[in-house]
């Protein structure tokens, strides 16, 4: 490859260390044996496992919970009985 004759060892070592990490996402999630993605299906997944392999999936959680509207909770309340103690005595 052409860069890496160019740049310091530390940047060719760098260089390859980002190869193999992309080649084991990519590998272990995109290429299994029978598999088909949609462009979009696969950059999620890739994304996801890149969270993961990175080890920071909770702090990414978190952020994502963070921007997340609290959803409103409903409480049941029943509706009056219209002054009968048991709305069923008056049922045929």
């Amino acid at each position: 490859m052409a860069h890496a004759l160019f740049g310091n060892e530390q940047e060719r070592e760098g260089a390859a260390w980002a190869r193999r990490m992309l080649k084991t996402i990519f590998t272990q999630r995109v290429k299994l044996s029978g598999m088909a993605w949609s462009h979009p299906g696969a950059k999620r997944i890739l994304i996801l496992r890149t969270i993961l392999l990175s080890q920071t999936w909770n702090s990414t959680y978190a952020s994502f919970l963070a921007q997340q509207q609290t959803p409103k909770i409903l409480t049941y309340q029943p509706t009056p009985t219209l002054g009968l103690e048991n709305p069923l005595q008056n049922a045929v």
